[in-house]
């Protein structure tokens, strides 16, 4: 998405995107950092890239009751990937997600979390001293946890490099 949208569904379990696991679901902000997304009441699943496949997130990115599930990034950000954006995320969960480095969230800008949960996601590792870090969260950015869970991500919750 270049341009600033507004996408509501009707609850997450009820209202599904799936990106049929052949690239990301959505990507925010590539051509236009200056872009806005808010995602509300939706789940967002079957994501596959190197990159952010739930959601590749270059611009503002606002969640609410959202649920990120089953993507699969190569690289980084198996249910999001934020770049040099901000990622805001209320009463959502983001779960089963799998990547080589922040098999949930990897977070290169400022990412915000306020009741929110990152649970059961998997960061698998490739070849480097950090693989397989950031099982739940990859951090090089800001992180602002507010209040929610983070638990149950293998081999851990939350990474910060040296």
């Amino acid at each position: 998405m270049s341009r600033s949208v507004n996408l509501i569904g009707v609850g997450p379990g009820r209202t599904f995107v799936d990106g049929g696991n052949t690239s990301s679901v959505f990507t925010v902000g590539k051509t236009n950092s200056g872009t806005s997304v808010k995602l509300t009441g939706i789940t967002i699943q079957g994501g596959s890239s190197e990159y952010g496949a739930g959601i590749n997130n270059f611009g503002r990115l606002i969640m609410g009751d959202t649920t990120i599930t089953g993507n699969i990034a190569s690289n980084s950000g198996g249910g999001v990937y934020n770049h040099d954006g901000t990622v805001d995320m209320m009463n959502g969960v983001t779960k089963d997600n799998i990547a080589a480095y922040g098999g949930g969230i990897f977070n290169h800008g400022v990412l915000n979390l306020h009741m929110d949960g990152i649970i059961n996601n998997t960061a698998l590792g490739r070849g480097s001293v950090d693989a397989g870090k950031g099982g739940g969260i990859w951090d090089e950015g800001t992180f602002n946890f507010k209040a929610g869970y983070i638990y149950n991500n293998q081999p851990d919750d939350i990474y910060r490099p040296p």
